[in-house]
């Protein structure tokens, strides 16, 4: 039974991981978001500049 409980485990193990890449990739790091009426995003993406 050890082995059958080591290999649910390991499949258990691989299904969150690849739960979190897509959450990985809905961040705007590196992504140049623009500029709006309202609001203009510095080059580093951190800085927010309101009008």
């Amino acid at each position: 039974m050890s082995e059958t409980t080591q290999a649910a485990g390991a499949a258990g193990g691989n299904e969150p991981q690849s739960g979190f890449k897509p959450k990985k990739s809905v961040a705007l790091s590196g992504v140049t978001a623009g500029n709006t009426a309202l609001c203009t995003v510095g080059k580093t993406g951190n800085d927010l500049h309101y009008r």
